[in-house]
């Protein structure tokens, strides 16, 4: 059980951690490239990005979550 509830921590905070890391980084101009967007592009890029980036870990925590041994929770 122990395992299941620490995916489950590292998945939410990587749902937290991510969407701001990449919001905070596009609007502060830390990304090679992002300064010469536009501020209505820049402001659709990050958060498309944020977006996509709690998705992917949504799917991840999902295909962990389906590779656990049935019989271990019985």
């Amino acid at each position: 059980m122990g395992g299941v509830m620490q995916k489950f921590l590292v998945a939410s905070m990587f749902m937290g951690i991510l969407p701001i890391a990449i919001l905070y980084s596009f609007n502060n101009d830390l990304l090679p490239g992002s300064a010469t967007l536009s501020p209505h592009s820049l402001t659709l890029l990050s958060g498309f990005l944020a977006v996509v980036s709690v998705n992917v870990v949504i799917v991840f925590y999902i295909c962990l979550a389906l590779k656990e041994p049935v019989d271990k929770h019985n």
